[in-house]
């Protein structure tokens, strides 16, 4: 079998499962950070996968265990760790390194900066690089890479997918839910959202509620017709999904947004922030659900204004779209980008 090892940060559900598809056909090790406290996941990572804590490794130690495994396939996530770089750059294979990343191109001059030195350093490290999508593939090119593939994020879409049938099933009822799921972290755009949300609930628009699923430092803003719930596991997130009637996430830096993935999978309809790159693949507005201005209340209040007003149907349709758009990405694709790496 061939042998794939993941240079990683932090695991998430969505990694664990992909990796464990990929185990089926393919040998995997990984090393990885320690678990975020603000997303505490409850992962359980099969024995077919070789785990490895990331403190356990020096940048030597590492170099190391690469040889020892002798990969067909390297795949690092990002530059910004220096000992697994380091590690890279010794081992002096990038006809088999990858490297990930989801930063978008925004034309800073740090970026300009990395596009002249990136020739020097990460092209002759790596032979390939890995993104989400078009927005950051856009980077890509300009660093100089021209093997470049798409969809390196994928949600645990075996888990959501089945959820849409049972939300259109359930879709009529009186009380609406709109759902967040995130960290409570002032990038997300949270304190904006509670305060836009309780306005127009005064303003009228009685008949929905939030509900809030996380955890962070940002303070929960206590409200009757605001629910929070902490982190929720993905199994037991499966529920507040089937309750919702949408999704928001309001972030004001998103470079992509699993997240959004998950939910457009389930049949919601979109409330998204101009930052989250993910709307470029799974909301189209008006169609699925509506893009606000990043930083703008008075935006983000007029997209809220929008959803209140919609009838069943058109939620019922606009979870639809989303449920369709959602299926662009797939586990398949995403191993069938590695399998054409080894070939």
């Amino acid at each position: 079998m061939k042998r794939i090892l993941f240079l990683y940060t932090e695991l998430a559900d969505y990694t664990v499962f992909a990796l464990e598809s990929l185990s089926k056909d393919a040998q995997v090790f990984v090393v990885h950070y320690n678990v975020n406290s603000d997303a505490p996941f409850q992962l359980n990572v099969s024995e077919q996968i070789t785990s490895k804590a990331r403190n356990t490794f020096t940048a030597s130690s590492l170099l190391k265990w690469i040889q020892d495994i002798n990969p067909d396939l390297l795949i690092c996530s990002g530059w910004t760790d220096r000992e697994y770089i380091t590690a890279v750059r010794r081992w002096n294979n990038p006809q088999r390194c990858v490297l990930t990343m989801d930063t978008v191109w925004n034309g800073h001059p740090r970026q300009w900066l990395a596009c002249v030195i990136s020739r020097f350093t990460i092209c002759r490290w790596f032979s390939k690089l890995w993104v989400p999508g078009e927005l950051q593939k856009k980077y890509a090119q300009k660093l100089g890479f021209t093997t470049i593939a798409t969809g390196f994020y994928c949600c645990r879409h075996t888990l959501f997918l089945p959820l849409a049938q049972k939300r259109f099933i359930n879709s009529k009822k009186n009380k609406k839910i709109l759902l967040y799921v995130g960290r409570y972290d002032a990038q997300k755009g949270i304190s904006r959202l509670w305060n836009a949300f309780i306005d127009l609930h005064h303003q009228g628009a009685q008949n929905w509620e939030l509900w809030c699923a996380g955890t962070g430092p940002v303070y929960p803003l206590q409200h009757p017709a605001v629910k929070h719930f902490g982190f929720v596991q993905p199994e037991r997130l499966l529920n507040f999904i089937l309750e919702a009637d949408a999704f928001i996430l309001p972030s004001t830096f998103e470079p992509w947004g699993v997240v959004v993935h998950e939910m457009a999978c389930s049949g919601l309809p979109l409330i998204l922030s101009s930052a989250v790159g993910a709307a470029e693949r799974f909301l189209i507005s008006e169609k699925n659900g509506f893009i606000f201005e990043s930083n703008a209340a008075h935006s983000l209040k007029q997209a809220l204004t929008k959803l209140f007003k919609l009838e069943p149907n058109m939620l019922y349709h606009m979870g639809q779209k989303s449920h369709e758009l959602a299926q662009q990405i797939t586990i398949n694709q995403w191993m069938n980008t590695l399998k054409l790496w080894m070939a």
